[in-house]
């Protein structure tokens, strides 16, 4: 929902894993329980605003997991966290954040802290406020998904528009 509200039309595909599946997925440390996939605008269109979204939609999984289960904590996917602090590095790099034209081998260790926290910190709650604002259309792409365990873009746009909350 988040990748679709941010970058819309360019969902390409989600699905879940079933428990089962993603025993195969831990073997090899990943921890996964589903995915997104859509066509990312960071090389199309590299602005602080982009790389933005696109850490939003990173967070988004480990959001959506403490929106609707508060008493789970998970944490969501190691990975996403670590594919959001690279993308912050390479933005501080290409000199599209507010630390203005440095890299991030010229920061401080706490400099760098405080720009990966604070990036973090505001995709994660405007991942949840997303999330929040759109939970019926999340509750019913997660029927179908629990039906069909994929679907594609197009699949998830019909959903989604034809969602109670939409008409």
């Amino acid at each position: 929902m988040v990748a679709e509200t941010l970058f819309p039309g360019q969902v390409t595909e989600v699905a879940i894993i079933e428990p089962w599946r993603a025993r195969w997925f831990k073997f090899f440390n990943i921890d996964v329980n589903g995915f997104c996939k859509y066509t990312s605008m960071i090389d199309i269109r590299p602005t602080l605003d982009t790389a933005k979204n696109e850490i939003c939609i990173m967070l988004s999984g480990a959001a959506a997991v403490d929106f609707f289960f508060p008493d789970l904590k998970l944490g969501g996917n190691r990975s996403d966290f670590s594919k959001a602090e690279e993308l912050i590095q390479k933005t501080v790099n290409n000199g599209l954040s507010e630390a203005g034209p440095v890299t991030w081998n010229m920061l401080t260790e706490e400099q760098r802290n405080k720009i990966a926290q604070n990036i973090m910190k505001s995709e994660y709650e405007r991942a949840r406020k997303i999330i929040s604002e759109h939970k019926d259309e999340i509750l019913a792409v997660s029927k179908e998904l629990k039906e069909k365990e994929h679907l594609t873009g197009e699949e998830l746009r019909n959903i989604l528009s034809s969602s109670p909350s939409k008409q």
